[in-house]
């Protein structure tokens, strides 16, 4: 029950929250969070992943490279157990500087998940071994 309204919650208010750009303080919240949970989990959990979501607003307002690579070396964590989440809807607009920025984020160790990636393929010229799978992983 709890879950669910959490879920519903995030429906209504993360558009409000896209709309108006808090979104980005939004989502450093809850990278920082997901952060100190892994940094609880690395000695009993090495394995252990999250994944984060990144909106298209955060690109415009933050170096998003810049953030989690501060994250990450602050609570000690591999950056390989927090994935990060991209959507289609983060590449429409200036899709060269997204993949340079997807490249930054790889280089430092993180694995990028890309939701429905035909363009990003085509545009980055990166192999896929199933064009027909709904989601695409990085290392």
């Amino acid at each position: 029950m709890y879950g669910r309204l959490i879920g519903s919650a995030f429906g209504v208010f993360m558009p409000v929250f896209e709309k108006n750009g808090m979104i980005v303080e939004v989502d450093k919240h809850i990278w920082e969070a997901s952060c100190k949970i892994l940094q609880g989990w690395k000695d009993t959990y090495p394995d252990m992943f999250l994944s984060i979501n990144i909106s298209p607003r955060d690109f415009y307002f933050i170096d998003v490279v810049y953030e989690l690579e501060s994250l990450v070396a602050r609570y000690g964590i591999s950056a390989v157990n927090l994935r990060i989440e991209i959507t289609e809807s983060a590449m429409m607009a200036d899709t060269a500087e997204r993949i340079k920025i997807f490249d930054r984020l790889r280089t430092a160790g993180f694995v990028v998940e890309m939701d429905d990636f035909q363009r990003y393929l085509k545009e980055s010229k990166r192999p896929s071994q199933n064009r027909d799978s709904p989601f695409l992983v990085y290392n």
